[in-house]
């Protein structure tokens, strides 16, 4: 008598050269291959890749909820702030399956043990390793500039956020760029690196970002000429987005206007 679990197990996989690969493996290879292009090189499209394709595809929309609640949240891509939509959307990514999110939580917790921070690092290089992302980035940087890995280590932090960065984090850009303008985690002081940062944050509609820029341009810092109507423009800008130090600023230069002279 035939098994009946046997024909199961048999039936669930391909039998070809991806059948006893680590699943992990077969979504990391579709982060860089087309499926088709796997589908021609091995005359067929098989079962591991289908199943490690549905996760690929889950694993993204997690990702999708958690940016646009990022976005709510913060005021990020031009988005408008509204916290109540945007915790919906974490816990949202959070049932998708999002592991990042569950990182971002894990390293907001109270009290956290060595064990607990070093545990936390290894999980963040596991997923930038099987599925590289620029959040991952930017929290590796996070790790090091709470001196998690020892103060001497936080400027380590800086190739974690440059990293980001170049994936296109505006929260990454926000976050240099004010070290930048601190002379934080050992990098020299420059008004005109932070500025170059927060454009490049601004122009992608992060509202900090716009307000920080807004601010060099009120003062004339690094290589910005006072400029006011820039200056407004800027915090206009972050002010409909919900921005709140942007909406108090504004409402202060329409008060006592500019130091040249009452607002026009």
């Amino acid at each position: 008598m035939s098994n009946p679990l046997k024909k199961a197990k048999i039936a669930s996989t391909s039998g070809g050269p991806f059948a006893k690969k680590p699943r992990e493996m077969l979504v990391w290879i579709l982060e860089f291959f087309d499926i088709h292009e796997v589908a021609r090189l091995q005359r067929l499209v098989c079962r591991e890749f289908r199943d490690a394709g549905q996760e690929r595809i889950h694993e993204r929309g997690g990702r999708k909820l958690y940016e646009e609640g990022k976005a709510f949240l913060y005021g990020y891509d031009h988005y408008t702030i509204d916290e109540d939509r945007g915790w919906l959307l974490l816990d949202a990514s959070r049932d998708a399956g999002c592991k990042i999110v569950l990182v971002e939580d894990r390293m907001d917790a109270p009290n956290l043990f060595d064990e607990d921070k070093q545990k936390i690092l290894k999980d963040l290089k596991e997923i930038g390793t099987s599925s590289p992302y620029h959040w991952v980035d930017f929290y590796i940087a996070e790790w090091y500039e709470n001196g998690w890995g020892g103060e001497e280590k936080r400027n380590q932090a800086v190739a974690w956020l440059e990293k980001a960065v170049h994936k296109g984090n505006t929260a990454a850009m926000n976050e240099l760029g004010v070290c930048y303008h601190d002379g934080d985690l050992g990098l020299t002081q420059s008004d005109t690196k932070a500025n170059e940062l927060f454009a490049l944050a601004a122009e992608k509609g992060h509202s900090m970002a716009r307000f920080n820029l807004g601010y060099s341009y009120r003062l004339g810092t690094g290589d910005l000429a006072i400029d006011f109507n820039r200056c407004v423009e800027l915090y206009e800008q972050s002010a409909k987005q919900g921005h709140v130090d942007a909406q108090a600023a504004l409402a202060r230069i329409y008060f006592f206007g500019s130091e040249d002279g009452p607002f026009q």
